[in-house]
C-alpha cells in the first residue's frame, strides 16, 4: 500500500471516529453548586458551536478522504476471469506464447476449426481480455496490457 493511501486512511478513521464521539456523546450538561448543595441540569439537543464545527469538519474530512482513497484505488481487473474450457486454452496458450499469436496459429495448436476460433476470440474480445489487430490477411491475437501480470 503506497504511503498517501495509508495517511488518507488514517485521516478517514480518525475523522469518523470523532464524528462518531461527537453524535453519541451527550450534549453539554450544566453543574450548579448552590450553597451545600450540587444540583445538575441537562440541556437537551443543545449543542455548541464548537460541536457543530467538529461534527462539520469531521463530516467534510470523512468525505473527502473515502472520495479520495476510491478515486486513488486502482480498479484491477479480477485475475481469474470466469471462461469457458475452450476460451481459457485459448487464452492460456497466447499466455504461453508471450500475449500473443496469430489466429491460424491457435487453430492448429488447439484443433479448433477456424469458425470455433473466430468465435472464441470474439467473445474474449467482448469481454475485454484480447485485442485483434488485422495485419495483412492474418489476425493477430493479444492479451491486453491489463491481464499481464
Amino acid at each position: 500500500m503506497d504511503r498517501t493511501l495509508l495517511v488518507l486512511s488514517l485521516a478517514f478513521f480518525a475523522s469518523t471516529l470523532v464524528l462518531a464521539l461527537e453524535v453519541i456523546a451527550p450534549p453539554g450538561m450544566k453543574v450548579v453548586i448552590l450553597g451545600s448543595g450540587v444540583e445538575v441540569l441537562d440541556i437537551p439537543g443543545v449543542y455548541s458551536r464548537t460541536d457543530v464545527a467538529v461534527v462539520a469538519a469531521s463530516a467534510f474530512t470523512a468525505g473527502a478522504t473515502a472520495a479520495v482513497i476510491l478515486l486513488r484505488t486502482p480498479s484491477t481487473p479480477s485475475r481469474t476471469p470466469k471462461l469457458s474450457d475452450s476460451e481459457r486454452r485459448v487464452y492460456e496458450y497466447l499466455l504461453s506464447r508471450g500475449g500473443s499469436a496469430y489466429q491460424s496459429e491457435i487453430c492448429e495448436a488447439l484443433g479448433f476449426s477456424k469458425s470455433t476460433v473466430s468465435e472464441l476470440v470474439r467473445r474474449l474480445e467482448l469481454r475485454e481480455l484480447v485485442e485483434v489487430r488485422r495485419e495483412g490477411l492474418r489476425n493477430l491475437v493479444s492479451v491486453r496490457a491489463s491481464w499481464l501480470k
